[in-house]
């Protein structure tokens, strides 16, 4: 029962979003709507989204998959970061990189409350350690339900997935993908190792 109530109560803080965000189809072509319950306005239910990576695996938040009794892959000791198994066949899969302090960032997710595909955009704005973990703050809205959508950059790329906010200034966090590198599939970081090479 303890950890139920720990696992409620990190879907509420981290699920406590703001800033400007609005419906958008589009989320749906990169995220994945995963809940438990019956998903409501009146909160009967849970949510939280995902991202595909490959054919069969998803990124997402510890607490999203914790919550909603997905099974994982591999977790991160630090950063809350699940992949977990999800059946992508057919999906557009992202290409990979590093995020960048002032990168121009659009998130893509699932509003918790509607269960509607929504987007917001922004910028990045610093890095903070949270928990031994490097997570980065970004002036782009959200909603409770986005925790483990994607964060993409404006030439097309995965750069991280949406985190929750800061309660201190109501920023909304991301995970960076350099945060969580080493548990990507080994062909996927060898994409993004290739893709930084100083020539």
């Amino acid at each position: 029962m303890k950890k139920i109530l720990i696992g409620f109560a990190a879907i509420m803080l981290s699920g406590c979003m703001s800033g400007h965000y609005e419906w958008d189809k589009t989320a749906m072509e990169h995220n994945k709507l995963n809940f438990i319950g019956i998903p409501s306005v009146l909160g009967l239910g849970f949510s939280g989204s995902s991202t595909p990576i490959t054919d069969n695996m998803s990124l997402t938040n510890n607490h999203v998959a914790k919550i909603l009794l997905k099974e994982t892959v591999k977790s991160h000791d630090k950063c809350d970061l699940a992949i977990i198994p999800q059946n992508n066949k057919g999906e557009k899969l992202p290409t990979l990189n590093y995020a960048k302090i002032g990168d121009d960032v659009t998130f893509y997710g699932y509003s918790g409350f509607t269960l509607m595909p929504v987007s917001s955009t922004g910028k990045i704005l610093a890095f903070q350690k949270r928990n031994g973990c490097m997570v980065m703050e970004t002036s782009a809205g959200g909603v409770a339900g986005m925790s483990g959508g994607s964060v993409f950059n404006n030439k097309g790329e995965l750069i991280g997935i949406i985190f929750g906010l800061n309660l201190h200034n109501n920023r909304t966090m991301i995970i960076p993908v350099q945060s969580f590198m080493t548990e990507l599939p080994i062909t996927i970081q060898d994409d993004i190792k290739n893709k930084n090479k100083i020539y």
